[in-house]
């Protein structure tokens, strides 16, 4: 799997960190103020740039993006 941060827009990251925050599509496109066509663009093209095919990629994803500051939090608490 890719590093999301290397292969992904700002804005392909910021709706990664919304998905990852439990953010529905209706959500992510009024907060963002995009259309529900144009959020399922930029999912399909996370999708694709991170090689997601499965809830289980989709969890990975997860963990290594988070939020800023998190996986270091992460690293530190299973030290």
């Amino acid at each position: 799997m890719h590093d999301p941060n290397d292969n992904l827009s700002h804005r392909e990251l910021e709706i990664l960190r919304m998905i990852i925050n439990g953010f529905d599509r209706e959500s992510i496109s009024r907060k963002l103020v995009i259309s529900k066509l144009t959020y399922d663009t930029h999912r399909r093209n996370i999708r694709s740039k991170l090689n997601i095919k499965n809830q289980a990629d989709w969890a990975q994803v997860l963990w290594k993006v988070g939020e800023p500051g998190e996986s270091t939090a992460r690293a530190e608490s299973s030290s």
